[in-house]
């Protein structure tokens, strides 16, 4: 299995489970809530079975809406974690048998170095926005790449520990730095996935509108995030999500893999 595949797989599990506990949520309306009454005349002659059923009732009226926007923010999670493990896949994959770092593309050469001074910039706090960073692993790699040593190595994360949301300029600039096509071009118009979620045919304003539902989603995201209780999500909203952002990684997928 390629490192492509096992990101895809992995993110493609997580969303499973996301819509997993949409299913669950669901069942217990249609299977608890609704049958409430059957339920209790069923189990008339069971004490303990019907104290856990009407435990199970003491919340059915509590709004969703709250577990369906901590899925929303799960999936948009997903996707990011999604996109450091594409970007260390790709990273991988430009580096398979080229002996030394000099013999790869000058482009990505060049932006490594310039991404890597940029996370240096912060070794003396020690930290990255709070985060562990293993500095001395990248001033290794470092030494390893420009001294010519042919075990070198790519510490990929220096793409992305910056990144911040995944927003659709900065995979734009992101893709740009891998040498990858661009994600929003016309090209994206061609998936099928993306066509049925988007409900349009048309190729470029599926690309359109692709980019600007990655930017409401990270809007979304966001307010969440932040304690912003307003926005009301449904169960639909959350397949919605997950859909979308599975056929972005679909996209991606198809991208990398040329």
């Amino acid at each position: 299995m390629t490192a492509l595949n096992r990101v895809r797989i992995i993110a493609e599990g997580y969303f499973a489970e996301i819509l997993s506990t949409v299913a669950i949520r669901q069942s217990y309306n249609d299977l608890i809530v609704s049958q409430a009454s059957s339920l209790f005349a069923a189990f008339s002659h069971d004490a303990t079975t019907k104290s856990k059923l009407s435990l199970a009732l003491r919340h059915k009226d509590a709004d969703a809406s709250s577990l369906y926007r901590a899925l929303v923010l799960q999936a948009n999670g997903v996707f990011e974690q999604y996109i450091r493990g594409f970007v260390a896949a790709v990273a991988e994959k430009k580096c398979e048998g080229v002996a030394k770092y000099i013999d790869l593309g000058e482009q990505f050469r060049m932006e490594y170095v310039h991404s890597a001074a940029n996370v240096l910039a912060c070794i003396k706090k020690g930290n990255i926005q709070g985060q562990d960073y293993d500095f001395s692993g990248l001033l290794e790699s470092l030494g390893m790449c420009i001294s010519g040593n042919p075990k070198f190595h790519i510490k990929s994360d220096v793409f992305t520990i910056l990144l911040g949301n995944c927003t659709a300029d900065r995979l734009e600039k992101l893709f740009s730095v891998l040498e990858l096509p661009e994600p929003f071009s016309p090209q994206v118009g061609d998936n099928k996935k993306l066509k049925a979620c988007m409900k349009e045919q048309r190729r470029v304003q599926v690309a359109k509108m692709t980019k600007d539902e990655l930017d409401r989603q990270i809007v979304l995201r966001n307010r969440i995030a932040h304690g912003d209780m307003q926005p009301s999500i449904t169960s639909g909203d959350v397949q919605e999500t997950v859909a979308f952002f599975s056929a972005l990684i679909d996209v991606f997928d198809e991208f990398a893999n040329r």
